[in-house]
């Protein structure tokens, strides 16, 4: 494998050492992106603080928090730093929700000057190129469905400028989908239970003109304590452990419906959001946990072995890349994000863990300047690396 060390128009890390710049850029996508040919659609599912422990770790006192995702990632692909199923390393500016979901899509760490989840610019980070503006320019059509009020934490803006049309809780409302008042078969702990909202992907999905992106928030494993459904997992004990096992239970029922009409036509991608912040006596301590990922019929660009996905470092950043990726678009570097299957990330080229996060945690005049509205690079400004001979 090679490290992406081609030289940088715009570094957006700047280490006080003589190695490397770390660029933020989009390498070597590939030239079809100026095509219309359609390649795969994709559904995109976040579960919020869903992850895996080191194999070698103790399960104790919870065993086995997600089986059939993790039956799944062994059948299908699941990057992992182990020879196991495991996960992404969280880094600086991952670690919430709102901060995994840009890092997945962008490729870039969040770090605003606000205070809590109160960020309401319509404008969210207007300038920054995110994987979902390259869709965009693919011709996929984009929709976000959530069982909350997605304007919480300037979720629902930051899609909005990044070419994806959101279907949330209050849209279900005013279209007459969900009563203003939701009852017991409905009501989450948050909103709207994640039962509902797969029932209501199923019904979209047929609605959505081809080649589409479908990303779909689930919420019942949310810190602090989850939610479980007593309708859909009745027979599943009502506590932390449970809400992600009947999560899981509802996302892997969901594949198999999805995959009955769609086939291996569907890229289906499975991501944590972030690590739980859940801390005090329910995982063992000093456990290794990762944050989860599971690709199923990815068309990637390049063959993948398990050499390619086991032992590698991976974070956020590096899943924007494969995003793209595997739906056919080839992109070997995006934003912080390097594509495993084209080389090493940065995580394993040229940073470790610590010095990434005091890397990112810098103030940077090229980030501040994604927050201006209406300067989003095109594709023809993106530095493009040349391709390796």
């Amino acid at each position: 494998m090679r490290a992406f060390d081609s030289p940088c128009k715009a570094p957006f890390l700047s280490p006080k050492s003589n190695r490397e710049q770390v660029c933020l850029e989009s390498n070597d996508l590939d030239s079809s992106l100026s095509s219309s040919r359609a390649v795969q659609s994709g559904v995109a599912i976040h579960s919020p603080n869903t992850q895996k422990l080191e194999s070698k770790s103790p399960q104790a006192p919870f065993g086995e928090l997600i089986p059939s995702l993790s039956s799944l990632a062994q059948a299908h692909i699941n990057f992992s730093p182990t020879n196991s199923i495991g996960g992404l390393v969280q880094v600086a500016g991952t670690g919430w929700t709102m901060a995994g979901t840009i890092a997945h899509l962008c490729g870039i760490p969040l770090a605003m000057p606000i205070g809590g989840n109160s960020f309401s610019n319509k404008y969210f980070l207007d300038s920054a190129l995110c994987a979902s503006d390259v869709l965009a320019t693919r011709g996929y059509s984009q929709v976000y469905l959530s069982g909350l009020d997605s304007s919480f934490a300037g979720m629902k803006y930051f899609l909005q400028s990044h070419s994806i049309a959101v279907m949330d809780l209050p849209y279900f409302q005013a279209q007459g989908i969900v009563p203003a008042h939701l009852d017991q078969d409905l009501q989450g702990f948050w909103g709207l239970k994640d039962s509902k909202i797969f029932e209501l992907a199923l019904d979209t999905l047929p609605t959505l003109k081809e080649p589409f992106a479908l990303y779909i928030s689930t919420i019942d494993t949310h810190h602090p304590d989850g939610f479980v459904d007593s309708h859909a997992c009745g027979d599943i004990e009502r506590d932390y452990k449970g809400a992600f096992t009947c999560t899981d239970r509802l996302i892997a029922d969901f594949i198999k419906r999805a995959q009955s009409i769609y086939g291996d036509s569907l890229s289906i991608v499975v991501l944590g959001d972030h690590l739980s912040m859940k801390v005090g006596g329910f995982f063992p301590p000093n456990v290794n946990r990762y944050v989860f990922n599971l690709f199923i019929n990815p068309k990637f660009t390049t063959p993948y072995t398990i050499e390619s996905t086991k032992s590698r470092t991976l974070s956020h950043f590096d899943i924007a890349p494969l995003l793209l990726d595997s739906v056919g678009i080839r992109a070997e570097s995006f934003g912080l994000g390097r594509n495993p299957l084209y080389g090493q990330t940065l995580l394993e080229s040229t940073f470790s863990q610590d010095e990434l996060n005091a890397q990112i945690s810098q103030k940077n005049r090229m980030y501040d300047s994604f927050w201006e509205v209406g300067h989003k690079p095109t594709l023809k400004h993106l530095h493009l690396a040349p391709k390796e001979q």
